[in-house]
């Protein structure tokens, strides 16, 4: 993937990173107690996401959703295949070009992940790895003399991550998402709030 321009990433990666130490913490101080109810969940929530260039970031925004399903390996082990879609903006702008004058832009991210989350339980907390296929694909939309030029470029690859949160008995969860895969020129990475409800 090509980088388009540079941007800063956003200060919700900050904000999740200690929600996600303090389940983290709370985990470590919880005893060991049986999984929630398996089966099948939807969430929904915010996403985070930065492509690391080796000449800067493009940092992205949006919307997230996604369903997994629960399977209860132990009283305190579950394996949760998983299936998100994402929707991100990312870099806008303007630029005057010498040939055609003023050129504005505008960037957006669609993400699809395929994987699995193993979580271990402390009685309503979880923690534990992921790891997924995550596709990819980008697509700028360049505005010239009132004509637009749509460019489109994407990649996937195999990436890893880790998930904290919290689930009732009654099925409402909160889940804190962090994933990352080595595309083909640059890095990805995501950090994601969830809301659920498992059936």
């Amino acid at each position: 993937m090509d980088k388009l321009t540079f941007a800063y990433g956003a200060i919700m990666k900050k904000i999740v990173g200690l929600l996600c130490l303090a389940v983290i913490l709370a985990v470590s101080s919880a005893g060991i107690a049986s999984a929630a109810k398996a089966g099948l969940s939807i969430f929904v929530g915010m996403s985070d996401s930065d492509l690391d260039f080796p000449e800067g970031t493009e940092a992205y925004d949006g919307t997230a959703f996604g369903v997994d399903y629960q399977i209860e390996v132990s009283e305190s082990f579950t394996i949760n295949p998983f299936y998100m879609l994402s929707n991100e903006d990312g870099p806008s702008g303007a630029f005057i070009d010498p040939t055609f004058g003023t050129v504005t832009f505008t960037s957006e991210i669609d993400t699809t992940m395929l994987g699995a989350e193993f979580r271990f339980w402390f009685d309503s907390l979880f923690v534990g790895p992921l790891v997924a296929n995550f596709d990819i694909d980008r697509t700028t939309d360049i505005n010239i003399f009132g004509t637009t030029l749509t460019v489109e470029d994407g990649d996937s690859a195999i990436g890893f991550g880790a998930v904290a949160g919290w689930e009732a008995e009654g099925g409402f969860s909160l889940k804190f998402f962090y994933g990352m895969a080595d595309l083909d020129g640059a890095d990805y990475t995501t950090i994601r709030l969830f809301v659920g409800w498992r059936f």
